[in-house]
């Protein structure tokens, strides 16, 4: 979800909401992660070859994305510091989640609904953020990329797996407005409902897509997840159950600042400086683990500026890097990604405020879902659940 939908709404009302949130999580040592292996069983999305399409390297790059998004901001700066020609990729904005839950972006680009997705090369559609990083590195590396050795690249990768095991989702969620957290799962539910009614009614649930399911399984599984996430994100009688998993994923986000700290340690040694990347000392070799490291930072310091503070006291050094990366392009990218404007328009655009009004209301609900899909998502519902209060 991008959480600067939340921000950009902050009325008095808001804020006041939201710190009262916050500080209540706070003083019950709710800081929010997620191990993969201690979260829902969700399918991931990957790299694709379109059998109907030809491969062509002269084909502009195709990136759809919704701004704010965690995972759109790390594709969109993942790509600028590629190889590949930033002024020649498309830029396609996705509404969430009007957009990216219908049968033809399902059908078309992603199984699982998620942003980004990368089409690139003619006939190759990327549908996760890493194997977008990974594609990338190994057909179009940047200078930073480029120029790390074997044992760098293995410093990297292994940087990256930590960032990848922080749960931003949870993280945020359980930060925001218990209210607007309900209310964008249910405009889920509800235009879920309608793509399902839609591929019913146009004879599509047995169409395979490019993962090998059938349409009525992705959308089973796409709604199961959504009600699993309302009751983890929204509840609040599961909170003493999953305190244990609360512990290990604040432990979580402190490996990831560990790992960054001692790599910047590392670089400080090298180099004599402090001024510096992670794992090069040129701001014009900027590598994949400085993407993944600014956007998670970015993250943190929008839902939780007091933890942002405690984190740049407790890693002076992580204070110097992120002072010195939002001095770059790449930086101002990230903001302007996140702007709150644009955030807005979008919100008015697609009728945020009046849907939340009807949620508010208890007037927004999906339409019921057909009686053998139904029993199907229950089913998976309850394994999602089961398995995840089993880890």
């Amino acid at each position: 979800l991008p959480l600067e939908y939340f921000s950009v709404c902050q009325s008095s009302l808001t804020r006041l909401l939201y710190y009262t949130n916050h500080w209540r999580h706070r003083f019950s040592h709710f800081h929010y992660q997620r191990t993969r292996s201690m979260t829902l069983s969700l399918k991931k999305g990957g790299t694709y070859v379109l059998p109907e399409k030809v491969p062509d390297k002269s084909a502009k790059p195709r990136f759809h994305f919704t701004p704010g998004s965690y995972n759109a901001q790390k594709g969109n700066l993942l790509l600028r510091i590629s190889a590949v020609d930033f002024f020649t990729v498309e830029f396609h904005e996705i509404s969430y989640p009007e957009d990216n839950q219908t049968l033809e972006y399902a059908i078309k680009l992603s199984p699982n609904m998620t942003v980004p997705v990368l089409e690139i090369d003619g006939n190759i559609v990327i549908n996760d953020t890493y194997d977008i990083h990974k594609y990338l590195i190994k057909h179009y590396p940047g200078k930073g990329n480029a120029s790390l050795n074997e044992e760098q690249k293995a410093l990297q990768e292994e940087f990256i797996e930590t960032n990848l095991l922080w749960d931003e989702h949870l993280f945020s969620y359980r930060r925001m407005p218990k209210f607007l957290g309900g209310a964008m799962h249910q405009i889920r539910l509800v235009e879920l409902s309608k793509s399902i009614h839609q591929a019913t009614s146009d004879g599509l649930l047995d169409k395979k897509l490019m993962d090998g399911r059938t349409v009525q399984q992705a959308y089973i599984d796409k709604v199961a997840q959504t009600r699993s996430l309302i009751r983890i994100d929204c509840d609040d009688d599961i909170l003493k159950q999953i305190n244990n998993r609360i512990i290990a994923n604040d432990e979580q986000m402190n490996a990831v600042l560990k790992k960054a700290d001692q790599l910047l340690a590392a670089q400080e040694v090298k180099n004599g400086i402090s001024d510096t990347l992670l794992l090069t000392d040129e701001d014009d070799k900027l590598t994949s683990a400085d993407v993944y490291f600014a956007v998670f930072l970015k993250r943190i310091s929008t839902v939780d500026g007091l933890l942002i503070k405690h984190i740049f006291s407790d890693y002076p050094r992580i204070e110097k890097w992120w002072a010195y990366f939002n001095t770059l392009e790449e930086a101002k990218k990230l903001k302007e990604g996140a702007d709150p404007w644009k955030l807005m328009k979008m919100l008015l655009f697609t009728g945020k405020p009046v849907k939340f009004a009807l949620y508010g209301a208890g007037l927004l609900s999906p339409k019921p879902l057909p009686g053998d899909v139904e029993k199907e998502v229950v089913k998976e519902f309850e394994n999602l659940m089961t398995n995840y209060f089993k880890t």
